[in-house]
């Protein structure tokens, strides 16, 4: 059997890490490692509206420092106070559309949200995807605002997915889109539409970085249909 040479054993060993390290880098299977804050913050701003026009609006809220969770932290969304919902679990802020002032929702509309906790302010902005459509013979969707992820999904009025798009989750998807005759099996059957899109910062809030620290905009739409 033929030996391998120290010189040649220290040159494929080199081409075998310069390999692995490539398919690692573009893959992103060694992304930089999240450096936590003391700070955490989640903020979520949603929007759903209901077949029947039953809308819900919120701004929700919640902030730990080392684990523990913070209840004298002072947000605002755009100037308007998110109170901490007294009497609760600890660490809840939260605004609805019910409230005075009452939280809202404009899709193309850029929302600044700001946490004051212990001295220092942080704050993050972003701008609210949607203002959903669905034309007359129910084939097409579209919305005002594309998003960091969106999707379609199409059901029997309390049954089974007929349509669905995107297949892999969480992902983007753009307006408009095509429904086709084969998410209405069929005829004479009622549907359920479900059109969601979302923008979406993970793992950091302003300066704030880690697991726990994130901020989404969503909106939600639910139609019901007779085809």
């Amino acid at each position: 059997m033929k030996r391998i040479n120290l010189y040649t054993l220290i040159g494929l060993m080199a081409i075998l890490i310069c390999i692995s390290s490539c398919s690692k880098k573009d893959n992103g299977s060694l992304d930089e490692p999240v450096v936590t804050t003391p700070v955490q913050v989640e903020a979520e701003i949603s929007r759903s509206v209901l077949y029947d026009g039953t809308t819900n609006i919120e701004y929700y809220f919640t902030v730990w420092d080392n684990n523990v969770l913070v209840n004298n932290a002072t947000i605002t969304v755009n100037g308007i106070n998110v109170p901490r919902v007294v009497g609760f679990i600890d660490g809840y802020y939260d605004l609805r559309e019910y409230d005075n002032p009452a939280a809202s929702y404009v899709p193309g509309q850029t929302y600044t949200a700001s946490v004051q906790y212990n001295g220092k302010t942080y704050t993050e902005s972003m701008k609210a995807p949607g203002g959903f459509a669905l034309n007359s013979d129910y084939t097409k969707i579209q919305w005002d605002q594309n998003g960091t992820y969106a999707t379609l999904d199409i059901y029997y009025l309390y049954g089974s997915t007929t349509y669905t798009v995107p297949s892999t989750r969480p992902s983007a998807l753009t307006s408009p889109q095509t429904i086709p005759s084969k998410a209405y099996p069929t005829s004479g059957s009622t549907y359920t539409i479900h059109g969601w899109v979302q923008n979406s910062k993970k793992k950091s809030f302003g300066s704030l970085s880690g697991d726990n620290s994130y901020m989404t905009v969503t909106d939600f739409k639910e139609w019901r249909v007779a085809k």
